[in-house]
């Protein structure tokens, strides 16, 4: 299961790192509107297209895992 999570972990950091990246370089070199149009194309690009996508091959790589029913002592 650990290696599940951290296979589907992978996307949103290299996604993350693709805009700080790319955020960094455009302030470097003076282009400071485009990082205004960065982010917020970014962003909307994360949450409308990557994000459901990403999350519906994670919940089908879980599905099969097996699950465990855990139950709090009660101490007595």
């Amino acid at each position: 299961m650990r290696r599940t999570q951290l296979r589907f972990r992978a996307l949103p950091i290299a996604v993350g790192m693709f805009v700080i990246v790319f955020g960094i370089f455009f302030t470097l070199t003076g282009n400071l509107v485009n990082v205004f149009i960065l982010l917020p194309m970014a962003l909307m690009g994360w949450f409308i297209f990557l994000r459901p996508r990403h999350q519906r091959r994670y919940r089908e790589a879980i599905k099969d895992l097996p699950r465990w029913d855990l139950r709090a002592d009660n101490g007595g």
